[in-house]
């Protein structure tokens, strides 16, 4: 596709022939398969509102590829983290209260743009980031 982001993976050096550089690409993916491959998992920040889950991993699926070494399941897992304040009787001392909970290998999203914006738009404030390693 015309204008479109591509990650590269290789080795950049030196060419003593040229004089110039060269280098020798061993991976390349679009920014979505890129999430995927480097990202662990994609954390949603909720706190009273909760997102339509199940309709967004049934909108943006994980994505299965045949490739030369067997079957690949290409997503990223869900984690919720929960956040809750409890205030005392003071409304100054405020607790904060949180878990995370991870959904399991049956809600695996790809990454896409439009996924990632819509995972933002039901999350409290956006809060909706892949984490890295």
């Amino acid at each position: 596709k015309d204008d479109e982001l591509v990650i590269l993976q290789g080795v950049f050096r030196a060419d003593r022939f040229t004089g110039g550089y060269r280098l020798n690409v061993t991976q390349v993916w679009d920014l979505a398969t890129a999430r995927c491959h480097f990202g662990k998992y994609l954390n949603i920040q909720v706190n009273q509102n909760m997102p339509d889950i199940q309709r967004l991993v049934k909108e943006f699926p994980a994505i299965t590829e045949s490739t030369e070494h067997g079957t690949i399941q290409r997503g990223l897992p869900i984690r919720l983290s929960l956040v809750s304040e409890l205030k005392k009787t003071n409304p100054d001392a405020v607790y904060e209260v949180s878990a995370t909970y991870e959904l399991g290998d049956k809600a695996l999203f790809y990454p896409s743009d439009a996924a990632l914006a819509i995972w933002s738009a039901q999350t409290q404030m956006g809060q909706a980031n892949i984490v890295y390693d």
